[in-house]
């Protein structure tokens, strides 16, 4: 890991959307995104939106 002074420091949102019997497979949306200034306000937005519109139908 860098120590130096452009090192970024990032974080993780997750979304885990279990399947809807027993033995359906779930769903792992995983973000990663820088952890401080606009950027992380900017993916909170874009992780929010995504997550509350996302659909998934059954093949």
């Amino acid at each position: 890991m860098s120590k130096g002074a452009l090192a970024v420091r990032y974080r993780f949102r997750e979304l885990l959307i279990p399947g809807e019997k027993e033995n359906d497979p779930y769903w792992h949306v995983r973000v990663r995104m820088p952890a401080q200034g606009e950027a992380a306000k900017d993916g909170d937005a874009i992780f929010t939106e995504v997550t509350e519109g996302l659909k998934i139908h059954a093949s």
